[in-house]
């Protein structure tokens, strides 16, 4: 998938979220609650794509294969995306699609 593509559906999945649970980000939610909303979005309109190219999209997903999933970038510390797009039993550069941090 494009870029271009990509963010055209990320915008949609937003304007969703804005027009349907409002109420959660006016009232201070906590963001797992807002990133379910986002997952669920996204998952909905990725249907397709995730189901060709075998990608989940999971929420506070911490596992690489078996293990904790950690980052080279951040000292090897562990890390639990909010949101991501990956293939959960495959490790190469095509693993991860995105990642979202919900703040």
């Amino acid at each position: 998938m494009e870029l271009e593509t990509f963010l055209k559906v990320v915008k949609k999945v937003l304007s969703t979220l804005f027009e349907k649970d409002s109420f959660l980000i006016k009232n201070n939610t906590h963001e797992k609650s807002i990133s379910h909303k986002i997952a669920f979005y996204l998952e909905n309109e990725l249907r397709n794509f995730l189901e060709e190219n075998n990608y989940s999209i999971d929420i506070e997903y911490n596992r690489y294969l078996e293990d904790p999933k950690r980052s080279k970038e951040l000292d090897d510390n562990l890390i639990i995306p909010d949101i991501i797009i990956h293939k959960r039993w495959e490790n190469n550069e095509n693993s991860n699609f995105a990642v979202f941090e919900v703040k």
